[in-house]
């Protein structure tokens, strides 16, 4: 059964994720948002680009969830919803996207916007969810077996990762001040 209570504790995560994100980009001009701290590394509209396709992506994973999509429900991590998040937000482990869902060069704005439409899915998907979305797993490439409910915990935190890369940037050497 998915508790009213589990959908309300996934809400406020979603939604205080997003406002951080919020924060941290605020009043960036195109200069400082297009910077990145190295020849490799992905600018801050780069890390928002890449935060709204993975937030598409993972609407289509739920979906398939909520529809009875998956493995076995006993098939999931198995630890509470603050250790998966903790684990997500880590940033002592470094990870390469996959090539679809590497940032193509969108503006912060655009990016943005993308993101605010994926994130309203998302929350208005969660108050609706079906009692059941907790009984299907799909596997994460990095984390194994997650169920909806664990799948969602984890784009949260995956919004906290990367605006602490987003901080992390900011305060690179070489940041334009304006």
């Amino acid at each position: 059964m998915y508790l009213t209570e589990q959908k309300d504790e996934l809400v406020r995560r979603l939604d205080g994720t997003r406002d951080g994100l919020m924060a941290t980009v605020a009043g960036l001009t195109e200069v400082q948002s297009n910077c990145k701290p190295s020849p490799e590394g992905w600018s801050i509209s780069g890390i928002v680009e890449h935060l709204a396709i993975v937030e598409d992506l993972v609407i289509l994973r739920v979906e398939q969830l909520a529809a009875g999509a998956g493995d076995s429900p006993n098939d999931k991590f198995n630890e509470s919803d603050a250790v998966l998040f903790d684990k997500v937000v880590d940033r002592s482990q470094k990870f390469q996207a996959p090539e679809r869902a590497r940032p193509t060069g969108k503006t912060l704005r655009s990016s943005l916007e993308r993101l605010a439409g994926s994130r309203a899915k998302i929350v208005e998907f969660v108050r609706a969810a079906p009692p059941g979305f907790r009984q299907h797993s799909m596997t994460h490439p990095v984390l194994g077996p997650l169920d909806g409910h664990q799948w969602l915990v984890a784009l949260a935190a995956h919004c906290a990762r990367h605006t602490q890369q987003i901080i992390e940037t900011k305060t690179a050497p070489g940041f334009p001040v304006q």
